[in-house]
């Protein structure tokens, strides 16, 4: 995938999500719409959002799309490797598996 013949579509859902948070939409709405929006931007087959839990040191599961109950079934991550890294890095991480 060429991010660049993107650009403009990302900017579209960048713009859907930033009009949706400005509407007082519920933060779990738009963290669907962010799930569901990069899933068909990225042609993958789904998409899931985690958001690390300071208290518990765990990824925990905030939104989904395109993915089997099975698959969301299984819980928080609690790679705390993993988690620290990205804490570390304040960045997204997008793990292709």
């Amino acid at each position: 995938m060429d991010i660049l013949t993107k650009l403009p579509e990302l900017r579209n859902v960048i713009r859907e999500v930033r009009t949706s948070l400005h509407d007082g939409t519920h933060m779990s709405d738009v963290l669907d719409l962010v799930a569901r929006k990069a899933t068909e931007v990225l042609d993958a087959r789904g998409a899931l959002v985690r958001v690390i839990n300071l208290e518990t040191q765990q990824l925990e599961f905030c939104a989904a799309y395109g993915l089997d109950k099975s698959y969301l079934d299984k819980g928080p991550a609690t790679n705390t490797a993993l988690i620290a890294q990205l804490c570390e890095r304040n960045e997204v991480a997008i793990i292709e598996d």
